[in-house]
């Protein structure tokens, strides 16, 4: 390394101190070699309600005063606890959450809000916006920027609503509606998968598609609990492998172990180079699946994107696209007779 003059030192350690000359310094995000991204994160039946003591529910019906779901798009839903709010005379508050995962550099994040009556939101425990007290415009969208860690965070949303005397579920309903959009920087190729649990109360409520069905969507598990309010989204561990995995047994009860990795609700992943296996982690006291037949019989079904096709617990996603959602979808009944009636 060559020498630099005593006056040659001194010259720059002026220019830098008066601030003609500068060094440019590049963020962690401008410096990483990766591909930008975003998911796209929605008010849906995978939603954790009331400290994990279920999921959460499409609402029966959306009041004509309430944002529509249709226009903010990407399959969100008005959701709740219950379906129809059981007692719109006194108040009520939900606390809604969900796993939000950045796989690289976190960007940016917006989410667009409308909730019936007030709200508060808190990633990572920390509250961000608080207008729980607050009459909400339940009528348009709100919208407010969020900040995320790399890996995991926690998105919880509290919603009252505020009790109205001598009212009807139809007058005064309560829910939840909202996108939430995050950008990050994260390797070059991701999708992302999410998977419902639905538990019906009797087989026949079931949909039956193991001879062929229709492609699962964004929209398939609240289209189906809407129209069946028998049926309910149930708390649910999956799991996922790479595409060359045997499946290891349709009614194995827990985790499969090996390379199958556990997730619930959501999750995403390196983009395969081919496609994936997705099953669900069976449990005692449900109905088993009937593995690689077509005839409509007593079993457990498992479908995923536009692998609709027999009653096994074992489905593949293939052909994925780099930033997009692809969707599961699994029914069963309990075998487990309910408590007494007290």
């Amino acid at each position: 390394m060559k020498k630099i003059s005593l006056s040659l030192m001194m010259f720059l350690m002026v220019l830098l101190v008066s601030g003609t000359f500068s060094v440019k310094t590049t963020s962690a995000v401008e410096s990483q070699e990766c591909t930008p991204g975003s998911q796209i994160i929605i008010s849906s039946v995978g939603d954790t309600v009331n400290d994990g003591s279920g999921s959460a529910v499409a609402m029966s019906f959306e009041h004509a005063a309430w944002y529509p779901s249709a226009d903010l798009g990407s399959g969100a839903v008005w959701i709740w606890h219950e379906a129809n709010i059981s007692d719109p005379t006194s108040d009520h508050t939900d606390i809604f959450t969900k796993t939000i995962n950045i796989n690289g550099s976190f960007v940016s994040a917006n989410i667009e809000i409308a909730a019936d009556n007030g709200y508060l939101i808190k990633v990572n425990d920390v509250t961000v916006v608080d207008k729980l007290s607050e009459e909400h415009n339940y009528e348009a969208l709100s919208s407010h920027d969020l900040i995320f860690n790399s890996g995991n965070n926690t998105l919880e949303i509290t919603v009252k609503n505020f009790g109205l005397e001598g009212s009807t579920p139809e007058l005064n309903p309560a829910g939840l509606l909202y996108k939430l959009v995050v950008n990050d920087c994260s390797s070059p190729d991701t999708a992302t998968i999410s998977a419902t649990k639905i538990v019906c109360d009797d087989e026949s409520d079931l949909p039956n598609w193991g001879a062929g069905g229709p492609n699962v969507t964004s929209t398939t598990a609240s289209d189906f609990l809407l129209a069946n309010p028998s049926c309910h989204a149930a708390d649910w561990t999956f799991e996922l492998a790479p595409g060359d995995t045997e499946n290891p047994g349709d009614n194995i009860i827990g985790a499969a172990g090996g390379v199958w990795t556990p997730f619930t609700s959501t999750t995403t992943i390196p983009l395969p180079s081919a496609s994936i296996w997705v099953r669900e982690q069976m449990k005692d006291g449900y109905i088993p699946f009937t593995g690689l037949n077509t005839t409509q019989n007593v079993s457990a079904e498992l479908y995923c994107n536009d692998d609709v096709l027999h009653y096994d617990n074992y489905d593949f996603v293939s052909s994925m696209e780099t930033g997009q959602i692809y969707y599961c979808v699994a029914f069963n009944v309990s075998t487990t007779p309910p408590p007494p009636a007290p």
